[in-house]
């Protein structure tokens, strides 16, 4: 896969030219961008379940007194996506309703007993989808890869506890890398 892009470059004077630029993606930008394209394609999805069941919602959730935020919006369309890889034969309109659910039920669990997860996150470093039973309430939002025994950051349970993640890739940390449990 191409992608062609034009460089303008300013020579002498006022005479600028344009060059083209063929530049082929990595395989892993290539993955990259499809993943963010279908994450697209599931948000639409939790929208659209979300607008055709809001009645079934509205009664069991209250989403008219506490609507639906962006942070849960996120979830919903990842857990869509986990539920789709892990069943193929699974129909989309089912997995719509209980990705929706799961994520409201979260919402809606108001106890504070310690739970206990899975957990799945893709390591940065190695690039294995890593998938462990942790609890975020005790031990934090960082473990390490059994794989390559590297830092792992659970970016996804964090945007699971309410907070939007900001974890930046260049720079390899979060503000909740070191937060006390």
């Amino acid at each position: 896969m191409n992608i062609k892009r034009t460089m303008s470059l300013k020579l002498d004077g006022d005479f600028n030219c344009e060059i083209p630029l063929c530049i082929e993606l990595l395989p892993r930008e290539k993955l990259h961008a499809y993943e963010e394209q279908q994450h697209l394609y599931d948000l639409d999805d939790i929208d659209n379940e979300l607008a055709v069941a809001y009645e079934q919602y509205k009664e069991d959730f209250n989403i008219h007194e506490k609507p639906v935020t962006a942070v849960e919006r996120e979830c919903m369309a990842r857990e869509l996506r986990r539920i789709l890889e892990n069943d193929p034969d699974c129909t989309v309109s089912q997995c719509r309703c209980d990705a929706v659910t799961r994520i409201l039920k979260v919402r809606s669990n108001e106890n504070d007993e310690p739970q206990t997860y899975i957990v799945t996150e893709v390591c940065p470093h190695c690039e294995n989808e890593i998938e462990m039973v942790w609890n975020t309430k005790e031990r934090g939002f960082q473990a390490h890869c059994p794989v390559c025994s590297c830092r792992l950051m659970l970016c996804d349970e964090c945007l699971h506890s309410g907070e939007a993640c900001d974890y930046n890739r260049d720079t390899d940390s979060c503000h909740m890398q070191n937060k006390e449990v």
